[in-house]
């Protein structure tokens, strides 16, 4: 029995030894790509559009890890509320109550980014700008004071409002 056991040590000790040889063999390409995978959030300044009377200067969360773009219900006239059969789920996979959605455009430049949103009370935000928005401004950059992102040849910045 002991023979076995002192075998499977050292089966174990080989396959360790392996494990960290090829850990000190990653490449750098690959370790880049992983830090860029990071999840990344911004409070940011923008222009929220309802309609042509009514638009709000807000601060928002920008936020790569989020699903969905979400809103505080308090912030959408109910006018423009909707019924939605949607479902989320926050990462501890608890359920958010929606109260529905709605459809809003984000005023940057002269230019509108139509953007649909989750209405709901559970986030600690008022707006989340998750993977919808992030999506429609897929080749943005982070500077130290915003984000800046060019859609047809207009360019957005996004201010931060703290990092």
């Amino acid at each position: 029995m002991s023979k076995i056991e002192s075998q499977t040590d050292s089966e174990d000790q080989t396959l360790e030894t392996h494990v960290l040889s090829n850990i000190k063999r990653i490449p750098d390409d690959f370790l880049n790509v992983l830090t860029q995978i990071t999840l990344k959030k911004y409070l940011i300044k923008l222009t929220l559009v309802f309609s042509k009377d009514y638009k709000l200067e807000i601060i928002a969360l920008f936020d790569t890890g989020a699903d969905l773009n979400c809103i505080k219900e308090r912030v959408v006239p109910k006018r423009f509320l909707q019924t939605t059969s949607e479902r989320l789920f926050v990462i501890n996979n608890s359920k958010l109550h929606l109260l529905g959605k709605t459809q809003a455009s984000i005023l940057n430049n002269g230019f509108y980014l139509k953007n649909f949103f989750v209405v709901t009370n559970d986030i600690n935000h008022t707006i989340i700008l998750g993977t919808p928005f992030i999506d429609i401004s897929t080749h943005y950059k982070t500077k130290h004071n915003c984000i800046i992102s060019k859609i047809n040849g207009v360019r957005l910045v996004f201010p931060f409002l703290e990092r």
